[in-house]
């Protein structure tokens, strides 16, 4: 009988030293496995499941972030209990793109003295950025990240304090506020914040002074700024300074209203010789040779003439509000080119003929914003029968071996009325004359309801649950198996 005991115990205990030794094997394989989930990058173990593809970086930032060459740190200035979920998801997704970007996270309470370094830390919000490089820094205010479009407005993004403001004057005339909808230009800021530090030398856009030009409002520099262009001012005869500077990727002239001098012509027709590129936008009442002859003799020059009339488009599906502001059509060439679509609004108000008048057979130009064939010019609105045709209201003209023209005939194409809606055509436009290989600038996503199903809380006790909990039941099961066999 004691010999039949210790067989059975001997045999008990085998299958239990098996079973343990099977627990662990499971639980090596299961540590194992989560230890490589673990280290998969977000986008692979918390896929994107917002309707609007919220924390899905685009094609842009992926071609941008590919050229890196340098370290780019992401401050992350928060303190813990109020770190925005969002905007740490998209930094990890980030960080996941390349090697050579790291995430930080900064308690400004802790470390009070880390923003003073870069900016003023009374006027840096809650959950901002700060992204820094061996070459240079940028400051991201978390009050950019998100911005509002109320449901009046086409295009027109607000900041919060915008919205609020203008909601509590609605509230006040209506007795009711306005419900407008959020956007999270996450991607945006981001990728023109690593795109600057990047960037060996930022291009320079000299906006040309002197001759009446219409200022920049505040909306379009910073969309020059969002592309990482530097927008200076330009005189070109000043004193003992003459002259375009050495740096210049391109000038503008926006809407001059007096002539250039016979000298500065010459000086802006020698920089389109030597591969400089201008933009110029005029007003039908100062573009032709009877009004600005040496801006005329400028475009001229580039083969490129001007009528100094309005051109009012007369297909009703091709305008907005009014006849005179026309909703052109595209071409898919030139700054074309460089659009995410043609099949977008562009607007252009008063604006007059430009015709290829093919002087120059140096220079090579492209239509690039024509109208429907019912337009026609203002000298025709009284006229029961109207003399319609296409008119052409932009060009691109390339000089063979030099630099180009692109030339708008609306004096409102980057004011403030329409900039935001414009905002891609400048884009394209700098990405012409400053030739720049990529837009910066990303549309914001609308932030759904929940933005993020799993906080960052929930994923941490979830790891817990899967790395620990879970490997550990076969390890206690097989253990007490043993145990309970052992005893018999």
């Amino acid at each position: 009988m004691n010999e039949q005991k210790k067989l059975k115990n001997k045999k008990a205990m085998r299958i239990g030293s098996f079973s343990i030794g099977m627990s662990v094997v499971v639980l090596a394989i299961v540590i194992a496995a989560n230890l490589l989930v673990s280290s998969l990058p977000a986008w692979i173990i918390r896929p994107d499941t917002t309707s609007e593809g919220m924390f899905t970086i685009g094609d842009t930032t992926k071609e941008i972030v590919a050229g890196l060459e340098t370290d780019v740190t992401l401050y992350h200035i928060t303190q813990p209990d109020n770190a925005d979920p969002v905007v740490q998801e998209i930094l990890q997704r980030y960080a996941d793109l390349s090697s050579h970007i790291k995430v930080t996270q900064i308690d400004p309470v802790a470390n009070p003295t880390f923003i003073s370094k870069y900016t003023k830390a009374d006027q840096l919000a809650e959950n901002s950025i700060i992204a820094e490089s061996d070459k240079r820094s940028t400051v991201i205010n978390g009050s950019s990240l998100y911005m509002y479009k109320l449901p009046m407005s086409d295009d027109k993004f607000y900041t919060q304090s915008e919205y609020e403001s203008i909601s509590q004057t609605y509230a006040m005339y209506y007795g009711q506020y306005i419900n407008a909808t959020q956007y999270f230009f996450g991607e945006n800021e981001l990728t023109r914040a690593i795109d600057y530090v990047m960037t060996d030398t930022l291009p320079v856009l000299y906006a040309v002074g002197g001759h009446g030009e219409l200022e920049f409002g505040e909306t379009f520099t910073s969309a020059v700024a969002d592309e990482n262009v530097e927008l200076r001012d330009l005189t070109l005869i000043s004193g003992e300074t003459q002259g375009i500077p050495e740096d210049a990727a391109a000038i503008i002239l926006n809407v001059p209203q007096a002539d250039i001098t016979d000298e500065e012509l010459e000086m802006l027709k020698t920089y389109l010789d030597e591969g400089g590129n201008i933009l110029l936008m005029t007003y039908f009442q100062f573009c032709t040779a009877d009004a600005v002859p040496n801006v005329a003799a400028l475009t001229e020059y580039m083969g490129l003439t001007a009528t100094a009339d309005v051109v009012l488009e007369g297909d009703n599906t091709k305008y907005y509000q009014t006849p005179s502001i026309i909703l052109p059509t595209l071409s898919e060439q030139g700054l074309g080119a460089n659009l995410p679509s043609t099949n977008i609004y562009t607007y252009m108000a008063n604006a007059h003929p430009i015709t290829d008048t093919q002087s120059n057979e140096n220079a090579t130009s492209i239509p690039l914003m024509t109208t429907s064939d019912a337009a026609y010019l203002s000298a025709e609105m009284e006229k029961e029968e109207k003399e319609t045709a296409s008119f052409t209201l932009a060009w691109e003209a390339t000089l063979n071996e030099g630099g180009k023209l692109i030339w708008f005939s609306s004096p409102y194409l980057f004011t403030e009325d329409f900039i935001q809606s414009n905002a891609q055509i400048l884009t394209a436009a700098l990405q012409q004359v400053c030739e720049k290989t990529a837009s910066v600038s990303i549309v914001g996503k609308n932030t759904p309801s929940s933005a993020l199903d799993i906080t960052q809380a929930s994923t941490t006790t979830w790891f817990i649950v899967m790395v620990v909990a879970v490997p550990l039941i076969p390890l206690v099961t097989g253990f007490v198996i043993w145990f309970r066999r052992r005893r018999k």
